[in-house]
């Protein structure tokens, strides 16, 4: 779609009736572009959401397949935080790839949509870092018991 059919389909939106010429424009502009790079940005959240699948259940199979270590797994501090941030990525993640498509489509029409108040880059963000938090706790988390087991 070019950036004038863009315009002449937003013109026939009741919410859009109020923006001039240039506003239109502008915002028609924004749209189109927003709808190139969406696929980019939900892509990256479904790998997200997969690593984070994945490294939940490293956490627990480290320890048992990679160190050979039996017995009942210790929950520690450690390992909480490390279920929580990458729950959360998964949450986060899901949450985004609901709200982001919905907030380009509704802006296509010139209205602003955030579901439960929260803008989806903000989400995009939370899970990227919740994911990268929980990457590096664990990461501590293999390296202590990686030495526990070479001093015994």
């Amino acid at each position: 779609m070019t950036l004038q059919e863009r315009i002449e389909l937003l013109q026939s939106y009741s919410q859009c009736n109020s923006l001039n010429n240039k506003e239109l424009s502008n915002y028609a502009y924004h749209t189109l572009i927003n709808q190139e790079f969406m696929p980019l940005y939900t892509s990256s959240t479904e790998v997200f959401i997969t690593l984070a699948i994945t490294l939940l259940g490293l956490s627990v199979a480290f320890r048992e397949k990679v160190l050979g270590q039996s017995g009942r797994l210790k929950i520690t501090k450690i390992l909480l935080l490390i279920w929580f941030f990458l729950s959360f990525a998964i949450a986060s993640g899901i949450f985004y790839l609901y709200a982001a498509p919905k907030h380009i489509e509704m802006r296509f029409q010139c209205d602003y949509y955030a579901p439960l108040g929260i803008w989806p880059g903000h989400v995009y963000g939370m899970c990227t870092i919740s994911l990268i938090l929980g990457i590096f706790l664990l990461f501590i988390l293999m390296v202590n018991q990686a030495k526990k087991v070479k001093t015994n």
